[in-house]
């Protein structure tokens, strides 16, 4: 009896993305019995490079963060060869994102797999009828959703009574798409210097804008404030996160008859652009299958058997598999796939030195956001964090 060929996969999946990888593989065996599968799970990135580093991997687990890195340092191999060359793949099919995101300089680092995500808002019906306010659709403007947070927000005396209009995580990242659907970024296009665009007029008056849903406003509650569900509190009436949620909202009886969901608001002469967060699957440079890892690729980023459908939770990074999924018309996927044509990078992807320094611009945010700084000091002093 022949010995099957071994590929070995490097995870930090856990949950539902591990479920999901496992599956895969399990499919993948029983279709081709000539190949052993060793999947072999760490518990973050640096756990998944001590691996790579001691024993190889014929497909390596990459963060988006580092997507440029691995690529610029030719760790991984280039995908956009195999993509272009395979005729089971069709580029077009692909949602913009799904490509973009993973790119350094026209070359391909990885493919997403199940884990992609895009910034959305879901709004709580219940509380949008109860003050006859209707509710947002897609093409909404910051007018719209500024009047929508004024009229649901009820402010007691005691905070753990008062609701909300508004609810975001101060996270830069977070923040960030409102600036960038603005015009503005907080780095150059390249990520090489941050003066001049951190501390530019149309990022002062974004910040200003948000600063002001806390303090002028006080449609949002203040960092700090807790809530040990916020989707299950009905406290705030818009949150904004991540497409991660959708399905937990969307298979949930209660959540799913108290939300909807609605992309971004439109700024006045802005761009209709979002960011987002995706981690993926590279070949080494070093595989000693680059061929039959590419194959397993495909089946990890492009689930083709039924169980392998079942288990995909996540943002298809194709139209075909949004279709197969029944998502493209769906009210909850579709603003989310609406969103995947149209991605941009953040700083987060841009410069490592920026990355680094977010727990402090964090900790500004919350500052700001609690009136214990001044926007245009604060922004003056983010612009020196790059140069």
């Amino acid at each position: 009896m022949t010995t099957p060929t071994e590929l070995r996969v490097i995870t930090e999946s856990h949950g539902h993305d591990l479920k999901y990888v496992q599956t895969v593989i399990q499919t993948f065996e029983a279709a081709r019995p000539d190949v052993k599968v060793v999947l072999v799970r760490a518990e973050d990135s640096y756990g998944v490079l001590e691996q790579f580093h001691q024993d190889g991997a014929d497909l390596l687990h990459i963060r988006e963060g580092a997507y440029s890195t691995q690529m610029r340092k030719g760790v991984v191999r280039d995908l956009l060869p195999y993509l272009k060359n395979d005729p089971a793949m069709v580029i077009d099919d692909f949602y913009q994102g799904a490509l973009s995101h993973p790119m350094w300089e026209g070359q391909l680092a990885a493919l997403p797999v199940v884990d992609a995500a895009v910034p959305l808002i879901f709004y709580n019906k219940k509380r949008f009828a109860e003050a006859g306010v209707p509710f947002p659709e897609n093409g909404w403007t910051d007018a719209q959703f500024l009047d929508a947070a004024i009229r649901l927000t009820r402010l007691e005396e005691h905070p753990e009574d008062s609701r909300y209009g508004f609810y975001i995580y101060p996270d830069v990242e977070f923040l960030e798409p409102f600036l960038m659907r603005r015009g503005g970024r907080h780095l150059s296009e390249d990520g090489s210097v941050s003066k001049g665009y951190t501390d530019s007029e149309i990022t002062h008056s974004t910040y200003r804008w948000i600063v002001d849903l806390y303090q002028k406003h006080r449609v949002a509650p203040l960092p700090g404030v807790r809530f040990e569900n916020v989707f299950r509190s009905n406290r705030c009436a818009m949150i904004y996160d991540f497409s991660w949620h959708i399905g937990g909202v969307a298979h949930d009886p209660e959540l799913s008859e108290t939300y909807g969901i609605v992309g971004l608001p439109h700024a006045r002469n802005g761009v209709d652009i979002y960011t987002m967060y995706s981690t993926g699957y590279g070949i080494p440079a070093m595989s000693r299958h680059p061929e039959l890892a590419w194959e397993l690729l495909k089946a990890l980023a492009i689930p083709s058997s039924v169980e392998a459908k079942r288990a995909y939770w996540g943002l298809p990074i194709t139209r075909t598999l949004a279709k197969e999924l029944g998502r493209t018309d769906n009210p909850w996927w579709g603003p989310a796939l609406y969103a995947m044509e149209r991605i941009e990078k953040n700083a987060y992807l841009s410069n490592q030195v920026w990355n680094l320094s977010r727990q402090q611009i964090n900790l500004d945010i919350e500052a700001m956001m609690k009136g214990g700084a001044e926007v245009q000091e604060t922004l003056a002093r983010w612009a020196e964090i790059v140069s």
